[in-house]
């Protein structure tokens, strides 16, 4: 398609040399204006979660009620992408519904940059997303004062427990309020390789809420960080 994914951006900025951010406001796109590039979306995604990913679960983690699609291009193909919707509650924030990054793109600090450009893109005061990711938990520290659930066991604020309980309505699996493990949330463990971080302490924490067999877990949590 004439333009690609920087023709139809309202933002792009140059991360590494030819790897660039673009942003995408879906409320200003035609839904059929989106749709053929989707299929790029959906060969990233397999490749970053090691299975494959269908058309229709693509359509709706990036574009069905979503705010906003953040992808990477390098040379204007597609290497990764996040999507996010905006949440007008207790709090200003943004839903993270998806992120990934191609294997060969991971470790260069592009998803660190698309967390902070998701933080930068409103007057946001929390960042949300469900996770069985320890790097993701750690990526999420990085950029917030205080994220729940915490590793030390803080109790979670009922104010964040009933926005947790209204943003996991219809979810799969079962949510608790108090703790934001999400039990059975995912029909089977998103990565072939578990994603472990540096942080044994995280590491730990992931063990000790989340059930596991082996390495696999078909558990997560919903997560909020509070911005800095």
């Amino acid at each position: 398609m004439a333009g690609g994914w920087e023709g139809f951006g309202s933002c792009i900025q140059v991360l590494r040399d030819d790897v660039s951010l673009v942003v995408l406001e879906l409320e200003k796109l035609a839904y059929s204006t989106v749709l053929p590039l989707l299929e790029e979306l959906r060969e990233v995604a397999s490749a970053g979660f090691g299975h494959q990913v269908s058309s229709e679960s693509i359509k709706r983690h990036t574009v069905e009620g979503q705010d906003l699609l953040f992808v990477v291009i390098d040379k204007n193909k597609a290497v990764g992408f996040a999507s996010v919707r905006r949440i007008k509650d207790v709090r200003e924030g943004v839903f993270l519904t998806g992120i990934v990054i191609l294997p060969e793109y991971q470790g260069r600090g592009f998803g660190q940059s698309v967390l902070k450009s998701i933080i930068e893109s409103g007057e946001n005061g929390i960042l949300v997303f469900t996770t069985q990711s320890p790097r993701m938990y750690s990526s999420l520290l990085r950029v917030s004062s205080r994220v729940f659930p915490d590793v030390a066991g803080s109790p979670i604020p009922l104010h964040l427990q009933e926005l947790g309980q209204r943003l996991m309505v219809g979810r799969r699996g079962c949510f608790c309020e108090t703790t934001f493990v999400c039990t059975g949330i995912y029909p089977e463990c998103l990565y072939p390789a578990f994603p472990w971080c540096s942080s044994e302490v995280i590491n730990f924490f992931f063990r000790r809420k989340l059930s596991f067999q082996g390495d696999k877990t078909k558990d997560g949590f919903l997560l909020i960080g509070e911005l800095r």
